[in-house]
């Protein structure tokens, strides 16, 4: 390896495999129904952690098959079609948990004050790091998968954004390759939004293949 003073480190781009994320919401739901049913929601409808957060039971239409939300960046308000898969899993956890919505949010925090509210990002990334965990134990070691940063603290692969990585990257392969597609489904203003997350993705999964394929002719 050449020998060097301050090694850079490439930029990092997050995804999972379809296998991950199976392993990922059985190991979620393993904990509580709760955690499947917000990992469920960011990684079938592609929600930053925040919005998850906040989604209150007055945001879904009554067969759940719609969820007005404002987006964390742009403030812009929508709404978004859920999936049918999700939507069974939000209607059986609303249904049976309701008990425990403070104020109406999915996920709430409980602080013993009389005005509650959503669960902070801290607590559920918190809570995200115990799912990974939980998921090398079980002997899963690519959810170790990560580099040490400057200050020593890891910086793991899989993470709660990259479940929205994985919702784009599949929209993504699953529809031709149509970034203007994705764009729009993921509400974002320009196509090179998604650019560095799906082209990142396909390096990692086929670069052995197309090296494979390239210099299988040359005979040595």
């Amino acid at each position: 390896m050449l020998p060097v003073k301050n090694v850079q480190k490439k930029k990092y781009n997050y995804y999972m495999s379809d296998h991950e994320v199976r392993i990922l919401l059985a190991v979620a739901r393993s904990f509580s129904y709760k955690w499947y049913a917000l990992c469920s929601l960011m990684a079938f409808r592609g929600l930053r952690i925040n919005e998850a957060l906040h989604v209150k039971t007055e945001d879904f239409n009554d067969d759940y098959s719609k969820l007005d939300i404002i987006l964390c960046k742009s403030h812009i308000f929508d709404t978004f079609p859920i999936p049918s898969k999700l939507q069974k899993i939000l209607k059986h956890y609303c249904k049976t948990y309701y008990w425990s919505f403070h104020n109406g949010f999915l996920f709430s925090k409980y602080t013993g004050k009389s005005e509650l509210g959503n669960m902070s990002k801290q607590s559920a990334c918190a809570m995200f790091s115990k799912i990974r965990k939980r998921a090398i134990e079980w002997g899963h070691l690519s959810f170790d998968d990560g580099f040490l940063m400057k200050n020593g603290n890891k910086r793991h692969r899989i993470s709660n954004h990259a479940l929205r990585r994985w919702h784009e990257t599949r929209i993504y392969y699953k529809n031709h390759k149509d970034s203007v597609l994705l764009r729009d489904v993921m509400r974002y203003r320009k196509t090179t939004s998604i650019e560095p997350y799906v082209r990142s993705a396909q390096i990692y999964n086929d670069e052995q293949q197309i090296l494979d394929q390239t210099f299988a002719d040359i005979k040595v």
